[in-house]
């Protein structure tokens, strides 16, 4: 793909992605094999991957995190594990209840945030 746009994969000097083993791995990853092609191309993780595994890391690690991501989880499902609540619900709120992911942290962010900004609204149901 580099030799369709006239860029030699010889001229590289960096990789970045994620952290993902399949990706970073030292012997077996991506970094791995682009670097058996070209021992100039030096892997840098992804910065932006980092942070996220840094906010998932710390939202695992305290007793108070998980419990906290635990009731948001189990506000959203309750309302989403029947149809009937769940249209109740939708005719009291502006925007839906979101539900998260442990691999990323602006799950979490959407997750609280939809229910931050409408948490009135969901207690008197």
């Amino acid at each position: 793909m580099l030799e369709k746009d006239g860029l030699s994969f010889k001229n590289c000097r960096g990789q970045g992605y994620d952290n993902g083993a399949n990706m970073a791995g030292k012997y077996q990853g991506v970094q791995a094999r682009l670097k058996e092609i070209n021992e100039h191309a030096q892997f840098v993780p992804c910065a932006a991957h980092s942070l996220n595994l840094i906010g998932v890391h710390a939202a695992s690690v305290s007793v108070k995190m998980i419990s906290f991501f635990s009731i948001v989880q189990n506000i959203f499902n309750y309302f989403s594990g029947s149809t009937s609540r769940w249209e109740v619900l939708m005719r009291c709120l502006k925007i839906t209840l979101k539900t998260h992911s442990d691999t990323r942290w602006a799950s979490k962010y959407n997750a609280v945030h939809s229910l931050y900004c409408q948490f009135g609204g969901v207690i008197k149901l």
